[in-house]
């Protein structure tokens, strides 16, 4: 039996979009919708549920990456906007 904290989690992500690995879109352009902030039960710190639009189909991707975090932040008023996910060493940021 499913707790309430799941259930609500699981319908959360269900009305944001289809989750989607970060690893299947790399190098493609996506249209950032939004983003929330969510605790993690893993960790300390918070993450990050990213909010896009894929070839027009809504999607969510859940990192930790600061530099994402804090892009997000800079950019949250100017939301929606159009960029490529990247990998520069061992983070992701926009491009």
């Amino acid at each position: 039996m499913l707790n309430y904290s799941e259930l609500i989690k699981r319908q959360r992500i269900n009305e944001d979009g289809v989750k989607i690995p970060i690893a299947e879109i790399l190098g493609k352009e996506i249209v950032v919708t939004g983003f929330d902030m969510r605790p993690s039960n893993m960790h300390k710190k918070d993450y990050l549920c990213l909010k896009f639009e894929l070839d027009g189909e809504k999607h969510v991707v859940f990192t930790d990456s600061e530099i994402i975090k804090r892009e997000c932040e800079r950019f949250k008023d100017d939301m929606p906007f159009a960029t490529t996910i990247i990998q520069k060493g061992r983070y992701y940021t926009f491009s």
